[in-house]
């Protein structure tokens, strides 16, 4: 992510231009049609979304009844506090800030699922980083908090390059989205806000995004934690199964591995059965054969140019996996009574986005439908730029549209220096 400047920019400014451009190529890269298209079992994909009515617009009034009181920090928090009294606790994780905003985006979307699932308040990092800036240190640091990012993250991934290319810039996680109207529909607060809420100074929040617990809990005289925590290790699962279909274990046996211990399942692999199974068998037909079989069918979404690193939710499909090498969220840990659940480790890098392998689960396969296009829905409409950046887009768009004499335009991807943009 890069930041940029105009005519007496703001910090949304600075970051707009790469979240427009990021959304330009991503929607650019959705509808090109290139690349391998991993569909199940040579099916169409399914139809068009249809959202819930629970959908807001962005540029809709929301309801009066929907909107916070707030006026003031105190008030604040006693909203924030009455907010998280109607869930189950929070839903805590380590955040691999180091990473640029595309995947972090990926991060915040799973974890804002993850509280839904289980009815806790999802706490997210306070900021993201900008890890490039088009102008002097001096003129960048004015517009937002300058650190070293390999200090910050303690990483020595950048240790070699110049000093100059080693800073990264800390955007608030409130400029990146609207954070206010996705409480609307989500439990969402920040890691500051779980930090004043427990009367601890804003100013300890790790760098690097990892849960601190030894700083963000605290231990009374017998030994106890407050609040208290259960945290969930990252890791592997044993595979067993009971299935005694020939059809499951000829399957399994040449199913393809995702990297590391990433996920199992079936992608293009065909499941035959007599007449039952033919070309245009429904994805419905298919999976009662599925089901029969030990397998269960998933709803997922391709990702952009049948690329899984690019992950919109904008082309639903089914694919399937063994059942008894599935692992639900809500069935393992809705019931754990302490008051931070944590998701403790490193769950993206190496992996399909919003995959984790302690127990083969991919944070994107539901097991309906409707789940997916809740999830369709959230990404969509309750994550919505501030008006600062749908405000500066519209002056892009119009600048663009002045340069080119009203003909239509196209962003190019910008990312890791591969190109420059200079406003003018």
């Amino acid at each position: 992510m890069r930041l940029f400047r105009s005519d007496g920019p703001s910090i949304a400014s600075l970051v707009g231009v790469a979240i427009l451009v990021g959304i330009l190529v991503g929607f650019g890269l959705s509808t090109t049609g290139y690349g391998v298209k991993f569909q199940f079992l040579s099916q169409s994909l399914p139809g068009q979304i249809t959202l819930s009515e629970e959908v807001i617009w962005y540029n809709e009034t929301v309801p009066h009844s929907l909107q916070s009181p707030l006026s003031s920090a105190e008030n604040e928090l006693q909203y924030l506090a009455d907010m998280v009294a109607k869930t189950n606790g929070f839903y805590a994780r380590d955040y691999s800030l180091w990473l640029g905003y595309n995947n972090m985006r990926y991060i915040v979307e799973a974890a804002i699922l993850h509280g839904r699932l289980l009815n806790r308040t999802t706490i997210l990092p306070s900021f993201v980083y900008a890890r490039a800036c088009e102008f002097d240190l001096a003129t960048c640091a004015a517009y937002a908090t300058m650190v070293n990012r390999g200090d910050a993250t303690h990483s020595d991934e950048w240790r070699n390059l110049p000093i100059e290319q080693q800073m990264a810039w800390r955007v608030p996680i409130s400029v990146m989205f609207n954070l206010t109207h996705l409480r609307q529909s989500h439990a969402v607060i920040t890691t500051a806000d779980y930090l004043r809420l427990h009367n601890i100074s804003t100013d300890v929040e790790s760098t690097d995004g990892h849960w601190d617990v030894d700083t963000y809990h605290v231990r009374d005289t017998t030994g106890d934690m407050f609040p208290s925590l259960h945290a969930i290790e990252t890791g592997g699962m044993t595979l067993m199964t009971s299935s005694v279909s020939t059809i499951y274990h000829q399957t399994c046996a040449s199913v393809e591995r995702g990297v590391q211990k990433g996920v199992i399942v079936l992608l293009t692999k065909i499941v035959t059965d007599g007449e039952r199974i033919t070309s245009t068998s429904s994805v419905e037909e298919i999976g009662d054969v599925l089901r029969e079989n030990g397998f269960e069918v998933l709803y997922t979404y391709d990702g952009a140019a049948g690329a899984d690193f690019v992950k919109d939710v904008v082309l639903p499909i089914p694919e399937a996996a063994p059942r008894d090498r599935m692992r639900g969220l809500y069935e393992d840990f809705y019931n754990v009574s302490a008051r931070v659940l944590l998701m403790r480790g490193e769950l993206h890098l190496g992996r399909k986005p919003q995959v984790m392998d302690w127990s083969n689960q991919g944070f994107l396969y539901f097991t309906s439908a409707a789940g997916r296009t809740r999830f369709t829905q959230t990404v969509l409409y309750d994550m919505p730029l501030i008006d600062d950046i749908l405000s500066l887009a519209e002056r892009i768009s119009n600048r663009m549209f002045a340069m080119n004499e009203g003909r239509l335009w196209m962003a190019a991807h910008m990312r890791r220096g591969d190109c420059r943009l200079t406003l003018t």
